[in-house]
């Protein structure tokens, strides 16, 4: 990481004086006083570690770290969309799924900093085990994981079998190829997308009808090739669930950052922290 900051810094032709610093956006959960990663289930042996701590020893520069899902929200806040509602969850589809929370135009953190892990919420009790190992069957982030995806399209003979020892970028081309046989009409993969959808739609009715926000932004690394069949299906789907129904439609919508919105929420959280309003700060008058 270190390296790429250097690197960056170095064809930015910024001097390194006007910079304010560097944000890192991490998968939770996180000690968000710390600035430490205490355990993602995706990252193995990742219990406990300082990463703001070293992350700023090792390029001098001050340092902010924040849950990936919640930089995305900054990110969406900050730089997103024009005209945005004061009040949305944003969905991070990654390897995992979470949720980026901004009310009243302020970003939610909960009281540890570690708020929007959605991924446990259960779509399919009769489903796999959970990822996380948390007990649980067919939790969202466990069924919509693109792995997951993939193999069943495998599976069910849509793409073909990716070899012994597959990489991470041969599964996410495998997840692109099986959207694009999507879009050609390839019902057996429309099959497998449109139920990973419905159970989507699920999970964002129960965070729609707990917060009753205005708007539901999608957004992460693995959401630009499903976007098109995603916003097609999802709007009415996750509608007809919401009790608020017959009051307000809330408005579903892709991030305009793309695949980035993680990245860019990184690098808004070092903007956030100094710029945005904060009640403390006005108490203190700073």
């Amino acid at each position: 990481m270190a390296d790429s900051i250097e690197g960056l810094l170095d064809r930015s032709g910024i001097p390194r004086e006007l910079v304010a610093g560097v944000g890192v956006a991490a998968p939770g959960p996180i000690d968000l006083d710390r600035g430490a990663v205490v355990g993602p289930p995706l990252l193995r042996g990742w219990v406990d570690v300082p990463l703001r701590a070293m992350v700023e020893e090792a390029t001098g520069l001050p340092t902010t770290m924040d849950k990936d899902v919640t930089g995305a929200a900054v990110a969406e806040t900050w730089a997103g969309a024009p005209g945005g509602a004061d009040s949305f969850a944003l969905f991070y589809l990654g390897t995992g799924l979470g949720c980026g929370l901004v009310l009243g135009g302020e970003v939610y953190r909960g009281s540890s900093g570690n708020v929007g892990e959605i991924g446990h919420i259960i779509v399919d009790p009769d489903g796999p085990e959970c990822f996380d190992r948390c007990g649980m069957r067919g939790t969202i982030a466990t069924v919509l994981e693109p792995v997951r995806l993939v193999g069943e399209a495998i599976q069910a003979g849509v793409l073909s079998p990716l070899g012994e020892e597959p990489t991470a970028g041969d599964f996410q081309e495998a997840f692109a190829h099986l959207s694009r046989l999507v879009g050609e009409g390839d019902e057996r993969a429309v099959a497998i997308l449109g139920a990973a959808a419905r159970k989507l739609a699920w999970a964002a009715a129960v965070v729609g009808n707990l917060l009753d926000v205005d708007r539901l932004v999608l957004g992460g690394p693995f959401w630009a090739p499903v976007a098109d069949f995603c916003l097609a299906v999802l709007p009415d789907m996750v509608n007809d669930l919401l009790a608020a129904r017959g009051i307000h439609r809330v408005e579903i919508a892709g991030t305009v950052l793309g695949e980035d919105v993680g990245a860019v929420g990184a690098a808004c959280l070092v903007l956030e922290r100094a710029l945005a309003p904060r009640a403390e700060r006005l108490l203190l008058g700073g």
